[in-house]
């Protein structure tokens, strides 16, 4: 007897819809086809002993599993269950009326229970895309299944609860889906802009850069507060879309990580400066996505930047301006998402104390030439602000309440950031931040006002800018005029942007 149920193989952030054909006749043998790595292979012990617990076996026939198309690598113990209900469909211990609606996704262990798999909501985006009515997975993974709409969840603990939903008319387990507080973010966790002593210029470049979505860099000695700066950018961002978060709910699932469904603040991804190449822009030898693309719709945070590896560093370039990264390798070329606000730090040098008021900087010229050798004109060029932090004497360190601060406080900045964007969305008639302006989208919404069109083009002149950063003061002053909800681009705008990027290579060394 032949029986089909259907399951899905993973690669990057795609899925592909797999066919598991099960056939029983007559003779003794188990065979399993279709380009199925080690971990499908050795299912048959799993399933063998699953099925005891409820008092049935894998047929003592000729056992043929086949893995449609053949032509797919399948990788991944997920692939027990669906494996299971073909032979208990083929042994007629399970209806097979509805399996061909499903798709039957989950690990078993040696008792039975269904144990929780990666890559279900790319899995579930495909199923419903082919037309199938839901899928039946682990409960543990129904939460973040669920965030798919109008596509039905069964969970099931066991595999004995399978059999109930496909024997039992009516009988479903369905998970609903929980929608997310929007309220929470990180200031419940202690986080908050009011807790930043000085600093008020760093401050308003964190304010423009969240409005926006421009790339941000923060330079300065140790202890000045650029990782606390950072950090509670976070606390300022408006809540995803239903859209980007699930995209981005995708690409952890693929990556075997769950977002915290019950908020949608835009997650910051912060890699260790020691971290591979491969773990910050994905591959490997099968597509996975890295730090970049986890940062998807959020916030990639380059802790001391420059310790990071040059060549991670430059390949940065590609995803800052496409918004994905293309992963080329000798058996595959895969294109994985990666639209994130870069957020970095740096110490002015290798000691940290190049030009400090009063500590001496230790670095000699060779070390200074190295350690800057790490960031290329091209790389500084796609960074939006470049903001120099002082250090805050400690005086007023001591002298200041930390309740004080209330006009930097999280909810006050959150506020101005929300109403910007709705400004940007509004004209725009999309999504899009002023950061993601195009050339076209620069002449019609980047109006400038005569002396202030005069003004820039001086300044551009003068600093020598590339075409490349003419648009960024552009749009980072179209932000500023959106923050003073000024429809044209006056001259104290474009000064401010201009303010916010005066940093040259040459002049580090």
């Amino acid at each position: 007897m032949l029986c089909k149920t259907y399951n899905a193989t993973l690669f990057g952030l795609k899925a592909t819809i797999v066919c598991v054909e099960v056939l029983v006749e007559m003779g003794i043998r188990f065979a399993l086809v279709g380009m199925a790595d080690h971990a499908i292979r050795e299912s048959q012990q799993r399933i063998d002993s699953a099925l005891k617990s409820i008092s049935e076996k894998i047929p003592r026939k000729a056992v043929t599993i086949n893995l449609s198309p053949a032509d797919i690598k399948k990788k991944g113990a997920h692939f027990d269950l669906s494996i299971a209900a073909g032979l208990l469909a083929a042994n007629k211990k399970l209806k097979p009326d509805k399996l061909n609606e499903y798709l039957i996704i989950g690990e078993l262990s040696l008792d039975g229970k269904v144990l929780p798999v990666k890559g279900i909501i790319p899995i579930c985006l495909e199923a419903k895309k082919q037309g199938f009515k839901g899928i039946v997975l682990p409960k543990e993974n129904a939460q973040e299944a669920s965030l798919v709409d109008n596509f039905q969840i069964i969970s099931v603990q066991h595999i004995s609860d399978l059999m109930d939903f496909f024997n039992a008319d009516g009988l479903t387990h369905t998970q609903a889906y929980i929608p997310p507080d929007l309220s929470i973010n990180k200031q419940e966790l202690g986080l908050d802009f009011n807790q930043v002593i000085g600093q008020q210029f760093a401050m308003q470049g964190a304010l423009i850069a969240a409005c926006g979505k421009h790339n941000l860099m923060f330079i300065g000695a140790p202890g000045v507060g650029k990782s606390m700066i950072a950090k509670r950018i976070q606390t300022i961002l408006p809540a995803l879309t239903e859209k980007e978060f699930l995209e981005a709910a995708a690409i952890h699932s693929a990556a075997g990580k769950t977002l915290d469904l019950s908020t949608r603040t835009p997650i910051i991804y912060a890699p260790h400066h020691m971290a591979s190449s491969v773990s910050i822009l994905g591959g490997g030898k099968s597509p996975k996505p890295g730090a970049i693309s986890l940062a998807h719709n959020g916030v990639l945070f380059l802790d001391e930047m420059l310790e990071f590896n040059r060549d991670c560093l430059e390949a940065l370039r590609e995803p800052l301006e496409e918004k994905s990264i293309t992963i080329s390798r000798a058996n595959y070329t895969e294109k994985l998402q990666a639209n994130f606000m870069l957020l970095a730090s740096m110490n002015p040098c290798p000691c940290g104390y190049l030009n400090h008021p009063t500590k001496n900087c230790s670095c000699n010229t060779f070390q200074l030439k190295r350690y800057f050798s790490k960031l290329s004109g091209p790389l500084l060029d796609r960074i939006d602000l470049h903001i120099h932090l002082k250090e805050v004497k400690l005086d007023k360190l001591v002298n200041q309440k930390s309740s004080s601060n209330k006009t930097y406080s999280s909810k006050i900045l959150k506020e101005k950031v929300v109403q910007v964007r709705a400004i940007q969305a509004n004209r725009m008639q999309s999504t899009k931040t002023n950061a993601e302006l195009n050339i076209e989208e620069i002449k019609r919404f980047c109006v400038l006002e005569k002396h202030a069109k005069q003004t820039l083009i001086e300044q551009a002149s003068k600093k020598d800018f590339s075409l490349r950063s003419y648009h960024k003061i552009l749009k980072i002053a179209r932000t500023i005029a959106d923050i003073d909800d000024q429809k044209i681009i006056e001259t104290p705008h474009v000064l401010k942007a201009l303010s916010f990027r005066a940093l040259d290579r040459n002049e580090f060394v």
